[in-house]
């Protein structure tokens, strides 16, 4: 198994997880093997993070802490004056001069395109990596009855077929 489908099968677990109600329990063995992959996936993609994190850079991490200074600068407030956020964005009214003030700040990031691509490459090459890690995989009748297409294209690998 490549280390992108090992992400692929953790983001979907995590949704998965995010999007369960608790007043309607999921199928035993299928918990069972969300809770196994979840920690088996979390062990294997530690090291994945602490690569493939833009924090660890330092003009990435300075770029985007300004950059955010900025979104919470020019997002609409409420009334305690905090941003406002709908679906984990920042509500902005003016986009277009929010997109000239970043371009202004990327001017004082000469080197950030060149970092950005270095750390995709780096991205990329890991996510090619074989990873030996055992998925713990149930039958296609102990899935949930109702998951998105986007939440079952990464648990794909954690199915067996009947």
């Amino acid at each position: 198994m490549k280390t992108e489908d090992v992400v692929k099968l953790n983001m979907a677990l995590k949704a998965m997880r995010e999007e369960m109600n608790p007043r309607t329990p999921l199928p035993v063995r299928f918990s069972y093997a969300m809770h196994i992959n979840l920690r088996r996936t979390e062990g294997v993609l530690e090291d994945y993070r602490k690569i493939a994190d833009p924090t660890t850079n330092e003009t990435l991490a300075e770029f985007e802490r300004r950059r955010m200074e900025i979104v919470q600068f020019m997002a609409e407030k409420d009334p305690d004056g905090n941003p406002i956020i709908n679906n984990n964005e920042y509500v902005v009214l003016d986009r277009p001069a929010l997109e000239r003030a970043v371009l202004e700040l990327q001017k004082e990031f000469p080197t950030l395109n060149d970092e950005v691509a270095a750390l995709n490459d780096r991205v990329a090459a890991l996510n090619d990596v074989d990873v030996d890690i055992d998925i713990h995989r149930v039958s296609f009748k102990d899935m949930p009855e109702r998951i998105s297409p986007m939440i079952m294209d990464g648990l794909f690998t954690m199915i067996k077929e009947d």
